[in-house]
């Protein structure tokens, strides 16, 4: 009786072949490439290289006309298969991707990956467009593009450095499970957009997201309740949030203080970054 083990060591043989053949015949089409990672996918659209895309992953939901594409997976957990069958020959995609195994097979077939480094700051945005731009032959567009995003930083740092109001402390919850929260602490993109828009990160005293005690909670006394929606409007944070002991008695819910930013805006660090920031310090101003 056949070995089952090999027949399937086969069959993905054939299969990984018979992609490989198709992205080879694809290779001379200019729509060719696949954009992994929602900020990645914001700056391919603000070159004005949309035309391009055969294909997102699950983050990349905005602007909103990509979701006519086809979706091949969620960043973290991609397949070849998945990928190959649309015979891209440039694949642009966030330096998180993976699985690991899944890039290796991609690189196998021959497929130009072009990884664009993660960065939470104003100067990172730049690097990342000049990357992406480079690699759709369309660098005037992205210096162009640069010039624009460096305005709109500029202009969101007079705002805040305008303000003469005390910060806003701010608390990013990620999750609240059991009465226990999971926040975002220093590290993360959640902190660094909280100090683009002129707020303080009362969670900036532990590293990444993870659960904060409840004494640090209460000691920190947030002022504002930041949460993440999605692009269907909902959020995992209700609002009644407040009805937490370790909430019930801070200044953001005498205040009913919530606000809520898109998850790929707040964390995607693309084009409209300075944009983002600039809403969310006008949310802020509100409490």
């Amino acid at each position: 009786m056949p070995n089952l083990r090999w027949l399937k060591h086969i069959a993905a043989g054939v299969m990984l072949c018979a992609s490989v053949a198709w992205a080879e015949a694809a290779r001379s089409d200019e729509k060719d490439v696949i954009s992994i990672g929602g900020g990645v996918s914001e700056i391919i659209y603000a070159l004005g290289q949309e035309h391009r895309l055969v294909a997102r992953d699950t983050t990349s939901y905005l602007p909103k006309d990509i979701l006519s594409l086809p979706n091949v997976g969620y960043l973290h957990h991609l397949s070849a298969e998945g990928i190959l069958r649309f015979g891209p020959s440039l694949i642009l995609a966030d330096e998180t991707a993976g699985p690991p195994e899944t890039i290796e097979q991609l690189k196998a077939a021959r497929i130009t990956i072009t990884t664009i480094p993660n960065g939470y700051d104003a100067h990172s945005i730049p690097q990342k467009i000049r990357i992406i731009a480079k690699a759709l032959d369309t660098a005037e567009r992205g210096e162009a593009l640069i010039k624009d995003i460096e305005a709109d930083f500029t202009h969101l740092a007079e705002i805040v450095a305008a303000d003469e109001t005390p910060p806003k402390r701010v608390l990013f919850i990620l999750a609240a499970q059991n009465g226990s929260l999971r926040v975002a602490g220093k590290n993360t993109p959640v902190d660094a957009m909280i100090a683009l828009a002129g707020g303080v990160n009362v969670a900036a005293v532990i590293d990444g997201y993870q659960t904060m005690s409840d004494e640090a909670v209460i000691a920190a006394n947030p002022e504002i309740i930041l949460r993440a929606s999605y692009q269907d409007g909902s959020s995992p944070i209700s609002s009644q949030l407040f009805e937490l002991p370790v909430l019930a008695a801070s200044s953001a819910a005498q205040n009913g203080a919530v606000v809520s930013i898109d998850a790929l805006k707040m964390t995607g660090f693309g084009p409209s970054t300075a944009q983002t920031a600039l809403s969310l310090h006008e949310a802020f101003s509100q409490y």
